[in-house]
């Protein structure tokens, strides 16, 4: 058997916390969130349902899981409860009960032992009425005979029973949290994540029991959701309702959690699909010992304004186009990744840009075309889109004839703004001056500074092999078996 080959994994593995230390890989400052949490929930006494509510890729299963953590650091009782993991079960109240159930039986049992066994035969009973009227309602979609007065006299005992058992189910919850405060003094905590990826109906079951069976005091529960991800839900159900109004009727409080800045997102994504010391880097970038593709990758992300989830898909798609046999490395991953986004942002840009049909600028203008400037550093993904144009490496080599663009109608010809205090950003002045620049170093024959923003244009096309049309082509054709 073969070796496995883990250089190019499309899902990253995911990090194993370490409890005694759970913020060392914190790279998106979340503990700062998390002590501020702890401080709401520690004033706590009565029943409180609390939202950490955060778009995709914000960080929200990270900060939990670390939080329970640090919770458990500081002597608090918590459960934590991936509620997508039981999404398949189908009534929504056992899953949350039963988690629970579990969680108490790994507990201390001279503690909660007596509980335990009360909480089992309190939701068999209460379970017994539900299973009771599937029953009855399946003899009739079936046609079967049914004794309408039996088994209507028999539903209506077990519903009676089962209302009983609601409450005595919710005093066996209130007398676990009663427990978990007389020993601890500390509220006890749930944590549910992954809320707002459940199926519709089973998210709103959550909510409903929640509501009506754990609303006890000294348990304080804590969610991690997607607010409008979960409104969706709410309207697949109900309608075209007030789907946000019908949420604060669960809510004690709702927390943001802020979308990370894009730089520390983005190293913690490239830090976690190109590990540092593997061999992947040099697998993908070929030569690239200046990180000059990370670099370019990440002005690519910013420029085009991307959110957290289009930057993971640009990276998973990265990776699955390198995955493919025929590619041995890459050797205009910048393309690459360019095209990526384009598709992403702009399909029908994108198809005129792999056809060459469309002007270069346009691939540059999906940014909402708001204003003629460019990043710095920006020269070699503008040198890659323009060269991916030419028929042939020989046809407009830019190592020496970037004046050919000048004058071409490529460009959006802006004279400077008397109140811009950067005009170098400008097109086409930028390149303008850095010609200036090159020809005053090449007489002078000085060293270059280690940083000049004018070589940000010149520098990288001397020095890197541009792809041609024929390179763009062949890169799509990867990339559009991918959907």
């Amino acid at each position: 058997m073969g070796e496995q080959n883990t250089t190019l994994q499309i899902n990253s593995q995911e990090l194993t916390i370490d409890t005694q230390n759970p913020w060392m890989d914190d790279r998106l400052d979340r503990k700062f969130f998390a002590d501020h949490l702890t401080q709401i929930i520690s004033r706590q006494v009565n029943p409180c349902v609390i939202t950490i509510n955060g778009e995709w890729g914000s960080g929200k299963t990270f900060l939990l899981k670390r939080w329970q953590c640090e919770l458990a650091k500081r002597q608090y009782v918590s459960l934590y409860f991936n509620a997508w993991d039981a999404d398949s079960i189908e009534q929504a109240p056992l899953a949350l009960i039963g988690e629970l159930y579990g969680f108490l039986k790994d507990c201390d049992k001279s503690v909660f032992g007596e509980l335990i066994n009360e909480l089992q035969e309190s939701c068999s009973k209460l379970f017994r009425w539900s299973s009771l009227t599937k029953i009855i309602s399946h003899k009739i979609e079936e046609g079967a005979g049914i004794n309408v007065e039996s088994d209507a006299s028999h539903c209506l005992d077990e519903y009676v029973k089962a209302i009983r058992q609601k409450k005595t189910l919710r005093k066996v919850i209130e007398g676990v949290a009663e427990k978990v405060f007389a020993e601890y003094g500390k509220p006890f905590v749930f944590i549910v994540d992954e809320l707002d990826r459940c199926r519709p109906i089973f998210a709103i079951e959550i909510l409903e029991s929640i509501k009506h069976i754990f609303n006890v005091p000294h348990c304080i529960f804590v969610l991690g959701v997607d607010r409008d991800q979960l409104q969706q839900s709410i309207r697949a159900v109900y309608g075209d309702i007030d789907s946000l109004k019908y949420l604060e009727r669960f809510f004690d409080l709702d927390m943001r959690l802020s979308c990370p800045k894009i730089r520390p997102y983005f190293n913690h994504l490239y830090n976690k699909f190109f590990p540092k010391g593997s061999e992947v880097a040099h697998y993908i970038v070929p030569g690239d010992v200046d990180g000059r593709f990370r670099t370019s990758l990440l002005h690519i992300c910013e420029y085009y304004e991307l959110n957290l989830r289009e930057i993971e898909i640009v990276f998973k798609t990265f990776i699955a186009v390198l995955n493919f046999q025929e590619i041995q490395g890459c050797s205009y991953p910048i393309l690459l990744a360019v095209m990526i986004v384009v598709r992403l942002k702009a399909p029908t840009t994108y198809l005129n840009f792999v056809n060459s049909t469309c002007n270069p600028r346009d691939v540059l203008d999906l940014r909402f075309k708001r204003d003629g400037h460019l990043p710095q550093c920006f020269g070699l993904v503008m040198a890659t889109i323009y060269s991916s144009y030419k028929s042939s490496q020989d046809e407009l080599p830019f190592d020496g004839d970037i004046k050919k663009l000048l004058d071409s109608n490529m460009w959006d010809i802006k004279e400077p703004n008397n109140n811009n205090s950067t005009p170098e950003h400008i097109i086409p002045r930028f390149v303008t001056e850095a010609l200036a620049y090159r020809a005053e170093v090449m007489e002078k024959n000085q060293r270059r500074p280690e940083f000049n923003p004018a070589l940000h244009f010149i520098q990288p096309i001397e020095e890197y092999d541009t792809p041609t049309m024929r390179d763009k082509v062949e890169l799509a054709k990867y990339l559009d078996m991918i959907s």
